[in-house]
């Protein structure tokens, strides 16, 4: 899987599980159901990609998302 694919199946679950997700930018900005908690964002260039999708998904769960 390539990243922009795998991204978007993250974009597609956390919408359906009530997400605010917009792209900002070079970046994607996704914002909890509970607005006391920060946004995760991952940017759509660079090198590692895949540390970063992982350290994403990982700031995600921290936030109550579920894969």
């Amino acid at each position: 899987m390539s990243f922009e694919s795998d991204l978007q199946k993250v974009r597609k679950r956390a919408g359906a599980q009530g997400w605010r997700v917009e792209k900002r930018g070079e970046y994607w900005w996704f914002w909890p159901e509970d607005p006391s908690l920060p946004p995760c964002a991952i940017g759509g260039t660079g090198h590692s990609k895949g540390r970063a999708l992982s350290n994403f998904l990982a700031c995600l769960k921290r936030r109550g998302y579920r894969p």
